[in-house]
């Protein structure tokens, strides 16, 4: 018989972790927003998250990078700080909300001159 692991459907109290990765992106062109979606398919009440943003830009002052849920939450990941916007992201805020639906990262470039490309993002959900 199979031996229940950590994580595995029908294990009370176990928290299981979920990786999605998105689609979409593209380039990121002067005053207009480039997105990405990626969806989660099953139920999960978020314990941690993490947000892996991947891509480049040539000046990362342009930029503002939000993610948004598919239940309303929305959290500001980048606002046209120096700091590359390209790395990975805990998201608190979702904490506690159900993770299932289309989840969307917009990048919008809010300056004149630069560009870049938004390759994606990844999600780890732990759900609880």
């Amino acid at each position: 018989a199979a031996v229940p692991t950590p994580g595995m459907p029908g294990m009370p109290g176990m928290p299981r972790t979920i990786n999605v990765s998105s689609r979409g992106g593209g380039r990121i062109s002067d005053f207009r927003t480039t997105t990405a979606r990626a969806n989660v398919a099953q139920p999960c009440i978020v314990q941690h998250m993490s947000v892996r943003v991947r891509g480049s830009h040539s000046f990362h002052g342009d930029l503002v990078v939000r993610l948004s849920g598919p239940n309303g939450q929305s959290a500001s990941l980048h606002r046209r700080g120096r700091s590359n916007p390209f790395r990975s992201y805990t998201i608190s805020r979702a904490i506690g909300t159900q993770a299932m639906g289309q989840w969307t990262l917009s990048i919008r470039d809010e300056l004149r001159a630069d560009s870049g490309r938004l390759n994606g993002f990844n999600m780890t959900i732990t759900c609880q």
